[in-house]
């Protein structure tokens, strides 16, 4: 007798509708399903290579790695979750097309600094960072994420249940002089 796994089973419900896509898609809002590596994994590369604005909900930290290869021509990521840790260390990644980031966690669960996601990704292209909800900014991870990718950041977007303090905003501003930067506590929805 197999037993039956309802998460199982809508992934590949969804995996196989995600399949389908035609190639003239370009967005993708995947809000209805926590995925998850083993799920993002099983998906068919070739229906997520033309997208170029995706909202995803995830369920950890190993998954945005596993997005931008999925997905070479995207510009606009939005992902909402709980950004576990891994057992292992996601690898490395970068992405040449994306220019907006958006970012939303879950304030009672995690701490995305505490996950080094800005250690593992570089992002040349980047113009727009937004977070929400996501604990005390990762201050020198981001500094050191920007250096890193060297991008012509042009906004940077702090949501509510993000901590930052005003000597952090001013090294943004020293970094890229014409930044705009917004510290904005009612943007606090879990989606965008």
């Amino acid at each position: 007798m197999t037993s039956f796994d309802p998460a199982l089973t809508i992934a590949h419900s969804v995996a196989h509708s995600v399949a389908q896509l035609p190639p003239s898609m370009r967005t993708l809002k995947l809000t209805d399903l926590w995925l998850d590596l083993k799920m993002l994994s099983g998906f068919n590369p070739l229906a997520w290579v033309n997208l170029t604005n995706l909202e995803i909900v995830i369920d950890a930290l190993d998954s945005f790695p596993c997005l931008l290869r999925l997905c070479p021509n995207l510009s606009l990521l939005t992902i909402v979750g709980i950004f576990r840790s891994t057992v292992e260390t996601p690898a490395k990644s970068s992405h040449s097309k994306l220019r907006s980031l958006r970012i939303s966690g879950n304030l009672d669960v995690d701490w995305i600094g505490s996950l080094g996601l800005f250690t593992i990704i570089t992002l040349p292209n980047l113009c727009v960072v937004e977070v929400r909800n996501v604990g005390e900014w990762p201050h020198d991870m981001f500094k050191g994420f920007l250096t890193r990718s060297w991008c012509p950041l042009e906004s940077l977007i702090f949501g509510g249940g993000v901590v930052t303090t005003g000597q952090q905003l001013e090294e943004y501003r020293t970094l890229f002089p014409s930044l705009s930067l917004v510290t904005d506590p009612t943007r606090c929805s879990f989606y965008f």
